[in-house]
């Protein structure tokens, strides 16, 4: 009879989560993720598969955890404007937060990994092309609402998925809210 596992899989994906935010993929041993997770390796190979499906685990789990909750904000909201200006909040006050200089990372591992990894490149293409629709929404509700002339929406949603993406670079070197809030008002500005 195989033994009862005495870890909480969750528990240790989030740490492994935690790890590659920090590090990346590449910078990431077998070595460091078995001590930051407290488990043996034969424990992380017979739960999670190899490093890089642990990795895309860990992709799952942030999308899930982090990124979806965010762009609920976009996504559940009856505002236009206002909507995007709290997601913009939201992505600052993570970004700026103790920690927060691990920057996105969804941001991260389309520049690490996506160039030349198919998994990578799929799951990143469609958290910002979910990005993406969630912009273009909330810019129909502020043009319904008479926030906004413009036309070009889908424009103007890629133009914000950008903003968003380049915010999570920049915070990686320069986690000033200052900063950060100044490229936000630039942004939302352009759409009026």
């Amino acid at each position: 009879m195989p033994r009862a596992k005495e870890f909480d899989p969750d528990t240790v994906l989030e740490k492994a989560m935690d790890l590659f935010w920090t590090k990346g993929y590449e910078a990431t041993s077998i070595k460091m993720l078995v001590s930051h997770m407290g488990i043996n390796r034969f424990s992380l190979y017979s739960t999670f598969g190899d490093k890089h499906q642990l990795f895309l685990g860990a992709m799952e789990r942030y999308h899930q955890k982090t990124a979806d909750a965010e762009i609920s904000i976009l996504e559940a909201s009856e505002d236009g404007i206002a909507s995007i200006r709290r997601y913009f909040d939201a992505l600052i006050d993570r970004f700026t937060a103790e920690g927060g200089s691990k920057g996105c990372f969804m941001t991260n591992t389309t520049t690490e990994l996506a160039p030349h990894d198919d998994a990578a490149k799929e799951r990143t293409g469609a958290f910002l092309l979910q990005m993406q629709a969630a912009f273009y929404h909330a810019l129909v509700r502020a043009q319904t609402a008479g926030e906004i002339r413009e036309t070009r929406l889908n424009d103007y949603a890629r133009f914000l998925t950008n903003t968003a993406q380049g915010l999570g670079v920049l915070a990686k070197i320069s986690p000033s809210r200052d900063i950060l809030v100044s490229i936000v008002d630039v942004s939302i500005g352009a759409l009026r």
